[in-house]
């Protein structure tokens, strides 16, 4: 039987055994993972998302890639409205190289494709569009008066989908290969005003900027329209035909300026007072709408020329030459012209030689016509008179005032005609005593015309045709003159 000092030393010597066998097998395991992971991935290694223990970069990059060709998806809830987008081949390929680097601790990095970046792009957008609702705030420009600035009131933000910061944020993810692509947007909405309430602060600001916002002009006349005017126009629209009529019509309308007229026998131009109804008038409907088509422009800064009408349907000229009536009365004659050219002249009888049944002298426009009119009045004398007329044609004198019809601030009808008078054709050459022959002949202020010729000028005038008195046949005439006289002055 072995002593107990021979078994002690028995058992140390087999744990001996043992230790240096197990040491030997750690040592040989040790060698060989050693050897084996200078090609293999460590356990528990992550590389692009991917779990690579184990595994060689060759290996790693196969799965990389056929992950990379299944693709990922990428699911959206946007205000219950719910959009899965599959994308495949989203990175760029990467090289074995990346692998091996990763294998010593460099981790690749992910490059989306741009083709995969514009994709997601577009059908962020498309979601964000058709659930986007943009409700009218009925926002408007005002103008502030106390300020003197437009402003934008009504002005109401929307809640919309920052499509820049949801896209970056996919983006980032991907880039880091996080394996959750679910979204909900509303972590992704903003605050902003709607494309329509931009437009009207730009335009805002646009108009703040304005020192003029309009010059409208005409011959050498012009009307400013001030920022002052354009805030007006805004917040009442119906001021702009207001300011039309009231500024522009009154101060470009030419049918307030003088008439020039070029005497056809010695060539002068002379210049007379206007009846207020020759020229050129502003069209109020036309330019309000001038005005208003310039404010959906937002096109300021022109210099404009207003919608102007004559108020002659041949066209009121700046120096009267091609078409007027000329009556002399110093030599009774009346000539026609017609585009530029003589189409009568005839002999005529005008008033009785007293002031108070003048033909006055001065510029006037026919009124209206009529082929037939059953003239009455009081005579001169005191007697009443009624003579049927043929051919005649009314004639528009300038506003003024009359002791006897009282103040006319329109132009007016005095009853003076240009008309048939039915005498002989020696009453009409009769100029030798002309006072003699008006105190037996003449009339209470119309222009008599030999039958046949009257028909001439009924057939030729028409509305707004001007028709020039001259002459100072009158002027020692007994009397009062009923209306004011212009003889007209030269002026070249």
């Amino acid at each position: 039987m072995k002593s107990r000092k021979q078994l002690r030393k028995k058992q140390m010597t087999t744990g001996k055994i043992i230790g240096i066998g197990g040491l030997a097998i750690i040592l040989v395991l040790t060698c060989t993972g050693f050897f084996y992971f200078q090609d293999h991935f460590l356990p528990n290694t992550t590389v692009a998302g991917l779990e690579v223990g184990f595994k060689t970069p060759e290996q790693v990059k196969k799965v990389f890639d056929q992950r990379n060709s299944q693709g990922v998806s990428i699911s959206l809830d946007f205000q219950g409205a719910k959009k899965t987008l599959t994308l495949k081949n989203i990175y760029q390929e990467l090289p074995l190289s990346a692998f091996e680097q990763a294998k010593k601790g460099t981790e690749p990095t992910l490059v989306i494709n741009q083709v995969i970046k514009e994709e997601i792009q577009q059908k962020i957008t498309q979601l964000a569009t058709d659930k986007s609702v943009s409700e009218k705030t009925g926002a408007k420009i005002n103008f502030n008066a106390t300020t003197s600035q437009f402003e934008v009131v009504n002005a109401k933000k929307e809640s919309v989908l920052d499509i820049k910061k949801l896209t970056e944020r996919i983006f980032e993810k991907l880039s880091n290969y996080q394996a959750t692509y679910e979204y909900q947007t509303s972590s992704f909405m903003k605050e902003i005003y709607p494309q329509d309430v931009v437009a009207l602060q730009e335009k805002a600001k646009q108009m703040n900027n304005l020192n003029t916002v309009a010059t409208f002009t005409y011959q050498n006349q012009k009307v400013e329209i001030t920022k002052q005017n354009l805030g007006n126009f805004i917040n009442t629209p119906q001021s702009i035909s207001e300011f039309v009529k009231n500024e522009i019509y009154m101060k470009l309308s030419t049918t307030a300026n003088p008439v020039h007229w070029k005497n056809p026998v010695d060539g002068h131009i002379y210049e007379f007072i206007n009846n207020q109804a020759y020229g050129w008038n502003v069209d109020v409907e036309a330019t309000t709408k001038q005005i208003e088509q310039m404010i959906t422009d937002n096109n300021y800064g022109q210099t404009l020329e207003p919608v102007m009408k004559s108020t002659f349907a041949k066209g009121a000229e700046e120096v009267i030459q091609n078409n007027f009536v000329w009556i002399d009365t110093d030599k009774q004659i009346m000539q026609l012209w017609m585009d530029g050219k003589l189409v009568n002249q005839t002999d005529v009888i005008t008033g009785f030689w007293d002031k108070g049944t003048a033909t006055v002298s001065g510029f006037q426009t026919i009124s209206w016509k009529t082929d037939f009119i059953n003239m009455k009045g009081d005579g001169l004398n005191g007697t009443k008179y009624e003579v049927p007329i043929n051919y005649a044609e009314c004639l528009l004198y300038r506003p003024y005032n009359s002791p006897t019809t009282g103040n006319h601030t329109q132009p007016y009808e005095t009853g003076i005609f240009i008309h048939e008078a039915k005498k002989s054709a020696e009453d009409f050459a009769n100029k030798v005593n002309m006072q003699q022959r008006a105190y037996g002949v003449g009339s209470n202020g119309c222009i008599g015309t030999p039958v046949g010729t009257a028909k001439i000028y009924y057939d030729n005038l028409i509305n707004g045709f001007p028709v020039i008195v001259t002459g100072h046949y009158y002027d020692n005439a007994p009397g009062e003159f009923d209306k004011p006289v212009d003889y007209g002055h030269l002026i070249a």
